[in-house]
């Protein structure tokens, strides 16, 4: 932490041999009047790029996304963010299929109070998705993706 007039005789010091006299800008800050919100962070776990591209497109603004099409990397990017929502496909690959991805989430730290929510390409495949919070066909309900995510977050606060 600079306190402010140190952090303005830096920028002197450092932009005067450049500038010359002309004056060097101080940095002004100002405390909000309010909080700035903060947007939750959604994890899209789905294999299908363009499906993956339709799921941003939905949820776009309300939210940052990151999109992985891969279980492990998922697991990576849970070292490195805190995830308000996942959302998993029962799809995935190797041992990440199914319940898989909700098993290893749950074992990470901080990945036990994480709502993950299901989403595969037919309802037959979501009534086997045990450990989801809730679930959505995709891509036939794309549309409804952020009606379900806020759902979700409300109800998981």
């Amino acid at each position: 932490h600079i306190p402010l007039s140190a952090w303005n005789g830096l920028n002197k010091r450092l932009l005067e041999p450049i500038l010359g006299n002309v004056g060097v800008p101080t940095i002004m800050l100002q405390m909000p009047s309010r909080p700035i919100p903060i947007k939750p962070r959604i994890l899209v776990i789905e294999r299908d790029i363009e499906l993956q591209k339709r799921i941003a497109r939905s949820l776009d603004g309300l939210y940052t996304i990151d999109l992985t099409s891969s279980g492990a990397l998922a697991l990576l990017l849970m070292k490195d963010y805190r995830y308000s929502c996942i959302l998993a496909s029962t799809e995935l690959p190797n041992r990440h299929r199914g319940t898989g991805i909700v098993k290893a989430i749950r074992s990470m730290p901080g990945g036990r109070y994480v709502p993950i929510v299901a989403t595969a390409s037919n309802d037959t495949k979501l009534r086997n998705a045990d450990g989801f919070v809730a679930s959505i066909t995709l891509p036939r309900d794309v549309g409804r993706i952020d009606d379900v995510v806020l759902a979700v977050l409300e109800a998981w606060d």
